[in-house]
């Protein structure tokens, strides 16, 4: 072949149908890779905007407001803990549960330790370590939690969709 020169390529007949179909497939995969790697772009997560809300949801919790602790969370989740008998999926759970850490006087203060945020669109994954400063018989303790925190953009919003913690071995 020489430059510009065109290369017809030959479509076979089917024959029961008599139509012609393409020998080739037609080459779309680029147009496809620049396609998504353009709707890629438009669902980055802007940095630090998931870190934020966390953060929020942990300011809450260590102020123990319900309403904007409970507002972190989807309509429909799951939360589980490593002392919980089954995983909390309402909001009037969630906030049970929040009662009773504020019942304990002081009440449990919550750090993020450590988070790693993956990108995934409409979706982020978050995973790392809270440090939970508990009082007991005037002694304070560390308590280490690993978690996992799923959270969807909804309606232009992020909220929890999957939560959980564990104690750190």
């Amino acid at each position: 072949l020489r430059a510009g020169m065109a290369v017809r390529l030959r479509a076979p007949v089917n024959s029961t149908l008599g139509n012609t179909m393409p020998s080739h497939p037609p080459r779309v995969a680029p147009a496809a890779a620049f396609l998504c790697a353009l709707a890629a772009c438009a669902s980055q997560i802007a940095p630090g905007e998931v870190e934020a809300v966390h953060a929020a949801a942990v300011a809450a919790f260590n102020t123990c407001d319900h309403a904007r602790f409970t507002a972190a969370y989807s309509d429909r989740f799951t939360f589980t803990t490593s002392n919980t008998h089954s995983a909390y999926t309402t909001k009037e759970a969630l906030g049970s549960y929040l009662s009773a850490a504020c019942r304990q006087l002081p009440s449990p203060q919550v750090s993020i330790k450590s988070q790693s945020v993956r990108d995934h669109g409409d979706l982020a994954l978050v995973s790392g370590q809270y440090v939970f400063l508990m009082v007991s018989q005037g002694r304070t303790s560390e308590v280490t939690q690993n978690f996992t925190a799923v959270l969807r953009r909804e309606s232009g919003t992020w909220r929890m969709v999957a939560h959980h913690v564990s104690l750190a071995p």
